[in-house]
């Protein structure tokens, strides 16, 4: 069984995550990050700091819940014991999932 890379992984949770938003505002949200900011989803996994102020001038205080979500599906995904979820609030949204990045190739001995 080939094991998934951790950038495949939170990349189709970030689609969920955007799709539980509806279809259009899933698409407005990409569409702005893209042509606003040049950030394709492709590339998230390496612009988590892009990718976090650039929700974060598009949704205000609301990217907090977004990113909330995204991460609690991350961790599920990548099989969180419950450690990671229990981390620091103060992270930001990168520092988090380069926190459960190094996790879950610890876990794959990647």
């Amino acid at each position: 069984m080939q094991t998934r890379s951790f950038d495949a992984i939170l990349i189709e949770v970030m689609m969920e995550t955007l799709s539980s938003l509806g279809e259009s505002v899933s698409q407005a949200i990409l569409f702005f990050l893209e042509t606003g900011y040049g950030i394709e989803m492709k590339n998230v996994p390496q612009r988590t700091r892009d990718f976090d102020a650039t929700i974060g001038a598009l949704l205000g205080t609301g990217a907090t819940y977004l990113e909330a979500a995204m991460l609690n599906q991350l961790y599920t995904a990548i099989g969180d014991d419950g450690s990671l979820s229990s981390g620091d609030q103060r992270m930001s949204f990168g520092e988090l999932v380069g926190r459960a990045a190094d996790y879950y190739r610890s876990k794959v001995n990647w």
